[in-house]
């Protein structure tokens, strides 16, 4: 499998999507979730990411799950294309797509790196409103998010919700937390 992977995004990295496109459809292989997820892992250039996922959407006997779109959402994030990750996150609402907390969390830290604190925060309690329970992951990299845009004591409240619920912390918590609030912030 892992050479198949390798093989796909080679051809999407190297060749036209004209000639990908051809090349794909000769490869004979049976198109999955995994398959198409794998392949956009290996982070091709965004513009053919995109090319490939809407193309795997006409495959016959497939259809895009919330993993295929969540990494979609993370390819535009990582090229802070937010309107396009936006898009897609609006698409999943709209085909009924699984999301999840996994998928909220993503979203939340790519629009705070890309300035959008508020947004995040909104997408925080939209998340909770809709009945999903955050995470240790998630609870970290929203308090990742506050403590970057200094908003220290809304951290440590998160902090407490966290232990509150029973959720608890793993040494990425406690590295965060060490990093801002020792204030060794890179």
């Amino acid at each position: 499998m892992k050479d198949t992977i390798r093989t796909i995004s080679n051809i999407l990295r190297y060749s036209t999507w004209d000639s990908a496109q051809k090349q794909l459809e000769t490869l004979g292989i049976k198109w999955d979730s995994y398959t198409i997820n794998q392949v956009l892992k290996t982070h091709p250039p965004m513009e053919k990411a995109w090319l490939f996922f809407n193309w795997a959407s006409g495959l016959k006997n497939f259809k895009h799950d919330q993993f295929t779109y969540t990494t979609m959402m993370d390819i535009f994030g990582e090229a802070r294309r937010i309107s396009s990750m936006r898009f897609v996150f609006q698409q999943m609402e709209e085909k009924g797509i699984k999301i999840d907390v996994v998928t909220y969390t993503s979203m939340l830290h790519w629009l705070s790196n890309d300035g959008d604190i508020d947004g995040s925060v909104k997408l925080w309690e939209e998340m909770k409103e809709k009945g999903f329970y955050p995470t240790v992951v998630s609870y970290t990299a929203y308090m990742k998010v506050l403590f970057h845009h200094g908003r220290v004591k809304e951290a440590t409240k998160i902090y407490r919700e966290m232990i509150q619920s029973g959720c608890p912390p793993n040494c990425f918590t406690y590295t965060v937390l060490m990093e801002h609030l020792a204030g060794c912030v890179h």
